[in-house]
């Protein structure tokens, strides 16, 4: 009986090290980090607009324009890359898909997030037409 206790308590042990392993903050191994081009100047703003929530980025292509493959910034700092966007598309992009230039991930939100999620004020779309804007809309914010 004693011996089936410990191995209760040591299987428990393990069970609880690995979820909490799972908690670090991880860098991103999918896409290579990059800088942003600083040197791009923003042209047009696009008529698509980035709905951001704590957990994911959604944008619809609402333009009559197919853009080919991409990268989309956040506040100038988190970019991730796309396959493009063709006409009236609609993506979503998990939060922890953007990492900045060493390769951390943006911080999002959610239930057991520690920290309150990075605000998203800006975003553009790197394509070969150059840096293009698109309006931010957060649903959670209110106007004061």
């Amino acid at each position: 009986m004693r011996q089936t206790s410990l191995h209760i308590s040591i299987v428990f042990g393990l069970l609880m090290l690995f979820a909490f392993g799972g908690c670090a903050s991880a860098t991103h191994t999918e896409q290579a980090p990059r800088r942003y081009p600083a040197g791009v100047a923003q042209g047009e703003t696009l008529q698509i607009q980035v709905v951001v929530d704590a957990r994911r980025v959604v944008l619809t292509n609402s333009t009559g324009t197919v853009f080919g493959p991409s990268v989309l910034w956040l506040n100038q700092w988190y970019s991730v890359a796309i396959d493009g966007l063709t006409i009236g598309e609609t993506i979503s992009i998990p939060i922890g898909r953007f990492i900045d230039e060493h390769g951390q991930q943006m911080r999002g939100g959610g239930f057991f997030a520690t920290e309150s999620p990075e605000r998203i004020i800006l975003a553009e779309l790197r394509t070969d037409r150059g840096m293009l804007g698109m309006p931010v809309v957060d649903p959670n914010t209110t106007s004061r």
